[in-house]
C-alpha cells in the first residue's frame, strides 16, 4: 500500500515543481459564440481534437462533428445522447437495463466502454462498469459551450477505450464576461422542470466563472413499454398490471423520471489567471430508472434504478516561450459515488438496506498529465507527453467499509471488505457468490504519447502519432496512427487515415482475472483505414464525404472465467454532410451507411433456452455475433435547419429516417429457435410475439421530427423564450430496449426483443440575462 500512496504524492511534488515562463499562449478561439462565425471561418478554426499538434477542423486526422451552443440551445433534446442522435451522422442509441448504449459507425455492445467521455478533455468515463454514465443523462445542458464527437476511433489520442468514438463536453467558457442569466424550463408530457444560474467575473489579468443548477423529473406516466419476461410467467406485451398475454405483471417505470424522486444537481466553478493557470471545480448527479418491470418491496411497487455522484477537479499550469516551445502540466482529483439498487430482498428488507444493492461503491483517481508542444517554422509540429493514473475504490461517499459492495465477473461476482458486519454478506455469503478481500482494490496506469507533423510542401502533411497504455493488470497497449493530407486547391482536402485502435477491458475484469490467476490481459484491437474528403464548394456551402473499413477483434468475459477474443467482424461505410450557412439561414443534412461484412466467431456459445415448450435445452449458437454488435440501422439520413425569420424570431426543425435494423435479425433468429426445437404451443406463441412486435415497428424504417421556436419578447429584450415540440410527427419511432444474453444462463425467451413508444411531448424554456 505505501508503493501505491507514492504514486499520486508524486504526481502532486512534479505538479509544484514545475517551472512556468511568463509568455502567454495563442487565443484560437477568442469569439465566445461560435455561432457569429462564417462557414468558412469555422472550418479554418484552429482546434485540437483527436491530434496534440494544432490544426484546423477541415484538416484534423479524424471525422469529427461539432455541435456548438446555438444548436444546442434550439434543439429539443432530454439530454446528451439526443444531441448526438440528431447532429451526428448514423448516431444512435438504445435503452439497456444498466443506461442507454451508444452506437456510432457499427460500433454497439451491452457496456459503453468503446467510448470515451471527455469533460474539457478529461476522461470522465467510470472505469470499472457503464464507461460513460455521469453527464450523458443529466437533463441540463445550459452550462455546454460545445460539443466535440470523433466518429471512429481516437486511442492513440486520449489512451485505450477509444475504438468506437470520443464525446467531449466543454463546459468552460471561451472569454467570461460579467453578466448573470437565470433560466427556468419545464416539459409536461415527461413531468419536468429546470432552473440554473450562469454568471462571470472578467478583471484585467483573472476570471471567474460559475454555474449551478437543480432539475426534478416524474418522468412519462404509464409509458407504452413493449417487454417480454416468458421465464417469470409474465409473458409478453406492455406492461401494466393485466401484463401481455399472462395477465401478470407490474405498471412500467416512469421513463425519464427520477429515481427515488432524487433531484439532478450541477456546480461548477472556474478560475483563470491569465493565459497561464487554470482551475475549475465541477460537482454534477444523476438518477437512473431501470428500464425493467417494477419490483414488489416492503414499501410497495419501487422501480430498480441507479444512483450516482461525481466530483471533479483540475489544475491546469500552460507557458510557451518566446522559441514556440509551449509545456502543459494537468493534475487532478475524480470520485464517482456509485449505487446500483436491485431490490434483491424485496419484501423481506428495508428498500434502503444494504442486501438490496447490487453495487455500492466509490471509485477515485488522482491523474497528472504533461504535454511538449513545439513548432519549427510551420514546417514541423512534435508533441510528446505522458499521463500517471491511480484508481482505488472504496466505500459510497459517507459510508463506512462494511456497506462496501462491488459487482465483479464471476467467479468472484460481489466482493465486499468486511466479513462480519456486512448484511450482504450475511445473507448471500453461504450461497458462494461472495468474495472477501482484505486489502485496497486498486490499480495504477502509466501513457506515454507521441505526434509529429511535417510538412514537406505547402499543400502536404504527414501525420505520425502512437501511443502506449499501460494498465498494472494488462499488457502494453500500443495504438499507432498514419495520416496523409493533402490541400490540392484551397477548397478540396484529402486525407487518408490508417490506424490500429485498442480498448482493455474493465477495471473489475482486469482485476479478476490478474487477482485469480496473476496473468495480464491483452487488448481488444480495431484496425481499419479511413478516406475523407472536404470540399468548400463556395463560401456558404461546405460538403465532407468518409468512407472506413475496420476489423475488430472482440475481446468478451467467456464462461471460462477470463476476458479473451471470441470472434472478429469487419465493418465498411460511408457518410457525408453537406452544409449550408448565410446570416439567416442554416442547415445541415447528413447521410451514414454501416454494414457488417463479416463475423469470424472464435468460440461457440451453448445458451439455455428456456420456455420453448420442453424442459429448456442448451443450443449452439456458432452466428451469436451477427448483427448484436453491430445492431443499429444500416442507413441514416438526417436533416437540420434553423431559420431566422426577423431579429429576434429563430425557427429550428430536425427530422431523421433509419431503415435496415439489424434488431429484426435478432427477432427471426428466436423465431427459427422455437420452429426447430418447440412445441406447437410455443411455436405459435413465438409466432405471435413476431407479429406483434413487427406491427408496432420494430426492425421496420422509422421517422420523427422535432420543431422549436425562439423569440426575444419586446417587453423584456434581454430575456429569450425557447417552446419546442419533440417527435412531433413520428412512424415506427420506439426506443429499442435491450439486454445482452450470458453465457449459461436462461435469458433467451426473447428478453431481449422489447421498446418503448417514443411520445410527443411540449416544452419551454425561458433564459433571462440579467446584466452586467
Amino acid at each position: 500500500m505505501p508503493g501505491k500512496l507514492f504514486i499520486p504524492l508524486f504526481t502532486l511534488v512534479l505538479f509544484l515543481c514545475s517551472q512556468h515562463s511568463k509568455g502567454q499562449t495563442k487565443d484560437t478561439l477568442s469569439k465566445s459564440d461560435l455561432t457569429d462565425m462564417s462557414l468558412e471561418q469555422l472550418l479554418e478554426l484552429e482546434i485540437k481534437i483527436g491530434t496534440h499538434t494544432p490544426t484546423t477542423l477541415t484538416e484534423a486526422p479524424v471525422s469529427v462533428t461539432v455541435i456548438d451552443k446555438q444548436e444546442i440551445g434550439l434543439t429539443p433534446a432530454r439530454n446528451l445522447l439526443d444531441l448526438i442522435e440528431v447532429y451526428v451522422p448514423g448516431a444512435t442509441y438504445t435503452n439497456h437495463w444498466l443506461g442507454p448504449r451508444l452506437g456510432i459507425r457499427g460500433v454497439m455492445g451491452d457496456q459503453n466502454t468503446s467510448y470515451l467521455l471527455l469533460l474539457n478533455n478529461r476522461n470522465i468515463n467510470m472505469k470499472t462498469i457503464n464507461g460513460p454514465f455521469y453527464e450523458v443523462q443529466n437533463r441540463d445542458l445550459s452550462d455546454i459551450e460545445k460539443i466535440e464527437i470523433i466518429r471512429g476511433p481516437g486511442s492513440v489520442t486520449y489512451g485505450h477505450g477509444a475504438i468506437g468514438g470520443i464525446i467531449n463536453i466543454k463546459t468552460l467558457p471561451e472569454t467570461n464576461e460579467n453578466n448573470l442569466k437565470i433560466g427556468v424550463g419545464g416539459n409536461g408530457g415527461y413531468r419536468y422542470g429546470n432552473i440554473f444560474l450562469k454568471g462571470g467575473v472578467t478583471k484585467s489579468k483573472w476570471s471567474l466563472s460559475y454555474y449551478g443548477s437543480i432539475n426534478r423529473s416524474l418522468g412519462e406516466n404509464s409509458p407504452e413499454f413493449f417487454y417480454i419476461d416468458r421465464a417469470h410467467g409474465y409473458g409478453y406485451g406492455f406492461m401494466g398490471y393485466q401484463w401481455g398475454n399472462k395477465g401478470l405483471g407490474t405498471p412500467a417505470p416512469n421513463f425519464y423520471g427520477d429515481f427515488w424522486d432524487k433531484p439532478q444537481i450541477k456546480a461548477q466553478f472556474n478560475f483563470k489567471l491569465g493565459k497561464i493557470l487554470d482551475v475549475w471545480t465541477r460537482y454534477s448527479d444523476i438518477t437512473y430508472k431501470k428500464q425493467q418491470q417494477l419490483t414488489n418491496t416492503i414499501e410497495g411497487l419501487q422501480s430498480p434504478g441507479l444512483i450516482g455522484k461525481q466530483f471533479l477537479s483540475v489544475a491546469k499550469l500552460t507557458s510557451v516561450s518566446k522559441n514556440n516551445l509551449s509545456i502543459s502540466h494537468e493534475i487532478g482529483f475524480l470520485s464517482q459515488s456509485n449505487r446500483d439498487v436491485t431490490f434483491y430482498n424485496a419484501a423481506e428488507a428495508p428498500i434502503d438496506h444494504i442486501t438490496q444493492r447490487n453495487y455500492s461503491y466509490s471509485q477515485n483517481e488522482t491523474f497528472f498529465s504533461t504535454i511538449i508542444n513545439y513548432n519549427v517554422k510551420n514546417r514541423l509540429n512534435i508533441a510528446i507527453g505522458g499521463d500517471l493514473n491511480y484508481l482505488y475504490l472504496g466505500p459510497e461517499w459517507g459510508m463506512k467499509k462494511n456497506k462496501f459492495i462491488n459487482s465483479f465477473p464471476s467467479p468472484l461476482q460481489f466482493v465486499v471488505y468486511d466479513t462480519t458486519s456486512s448484511g450482504f454478506y450475511q445473507k448471500y455469503g453461504s450461497l458462494g457468490i461472495v468474495n472477501y478481500v482484505d486489502d485496497v482494490i486498486d490499480g495504477y496506469q502509466y501513457s506515454v504519447f507521441s505526434e509529429i507533423k511535417i510538412n514537406p510542401a505547402p499543400n502536404f502533411s504527414i501525420l505520425l502519432s502512437g501511443r502506449i497504455d499501460k494498465h498494472e493488470y494488462s499488457d502494453f497497449a500500443f495504438s499507432p496512427r498514419l495520416a496523409l493530407i493533402s490541400n490540392f486547391s484551397e477548397k478540396h482536402i484529402v486525407k487518408l487515415i490508417a490506424q490500429h485502435a485498442v480498448r482493455l477491458p474493465t477495471f473489475n475484469e482486469l482485476y479478476t482475472f490478474n487477482h485469480l490467476q496473476g496473468k495480464k490481459v491483452k487488448p481488444e484491437i480495431k484496425e481499419g483505414i479511413q478516406v475523407d474528403y472536404n470540399y468548400l464548394i463556395s463560401k456558404n456551402i461546405y460538403f465532407d464525404f468518409s468512407t472506413y473499413y475496420n476489423s475488430i477483434n472482440q475481446i468478451a468475459w467467456t464462461s471460462a472465467g477470463y476476458p479473451d477474443v471470441v470472434g472478429t467482424f469487419n465493418l465498411i461505410g460511408a457518410d457525408f454532410q453537406l452544409k449550408y450557412q448565410t446570416q439567416k439561414n442554416k442547415w445541415i443534412v447528413s447521410y451514414a451507411f454501416v454494414h457488417q461484412n463479416k463475423w469470424e466467431p472464435v468460440t461457440s456459445m451453448d445458451a439455455y433456452v428456456s420456455n420453448i415448450g420442453l424442459d429448456s435445452v442448451d443450443i449452439t449458437f456458432p452466428q451469436y455475433g451477427n448483427n448484436r454488435l453491430n445492431n443499429i440501422p444500416e442507413h441514416s439520413i438526417k436533416f437540420n435547419q434553423t431559420y431566422t425569420l426577423k431579429k429576434n424570431v429563430r425557427l429550428h426543425a430536425n427530422v431523421i429516417y433509419n431503415w435496415g435494423y439489424g434488431q429484426i435479425d435478432m427477432l427471426n433468429m428466436y423465431k427459427s429457435i422455437h420452429e426447430n426445437y418447440g412445441t406447437e404451443e410455443t411455436k405459435q406463441e413465438m409466432a405471435n410475439i413476431h407479429e406483434t412486435v413487427t406491427s408496432y415497428g420494430y426492425g421496420q424504417a422509422s421517422f420523427t421530427s422535432n420543431v422549436s421556436l425562439s423569440f426575444k419578447p419586446d417587453f423584456l429584450p434581454s430575456s429569450e423564450i425557447y417552446i419546442y415540440a419533440m417527435n412531433l410527427l413520428q412512424k415506427n419511432h420506439i426506443r429499442y430496449v435491450f439486454q445482452y444474453w450470458e453465457d449459461g444462463d436462461n435469458r433467451q425467451y426473447p428478453r431481449q426483443v422489447g421498446f418503448i413508444k417514443e411520445p410527443t411531448s411540449i416544452g419551454i424554456k425561458w433564459v433571462w440575462n440579467v446584466g452586467k
